[in-house]
């Protein structure tokens, strides 16, 4: 997980950006597989593979799995609307919940 302690508070809205930015756009490259995930309603396991595996293409790591547990507790991701379902998952992702 990111270390937000920075100098200022514009640097932590700068690197909390380019998190979410490299989530999302590692989400978008995988899109046909979440969109599968999705359509199944996935279990929180089958999620949670998808998120580390997105995870690791964006920071070079794997994601911690209780740290994904504990965000699981105040996340949709199975949301009946596609794009809020991949909300979810990003917030789930960046441990933004």
């Amino acid at each position: 997980m990111t270390n937000y302690n920075t100098q200022s508070l514009e640097e932590a809205y700068e690197v909390f950006g380019s998190n979410l930015k490299a989530v999302k756009d590692v989400i978008d490259a995988n899109f046909e597989l979440f969109v599968n995930l999705w359509e199944a309603s996935a279990t929180q396991h089958e999620w949670f593979v998808l998120a580390d595996k997105i995870h690791r293409e964006a920071f070079g790591q794997e994601l911690d799995k209780r740290v994904f547990d504990k965000g699981w507790q105040y996340r949709t991701v199975n949301h009946p609307d596609i794009e809020q379902a991949k909300t979810e998952l990003l917030g789930l992702i960046c441990g933004w919940w």
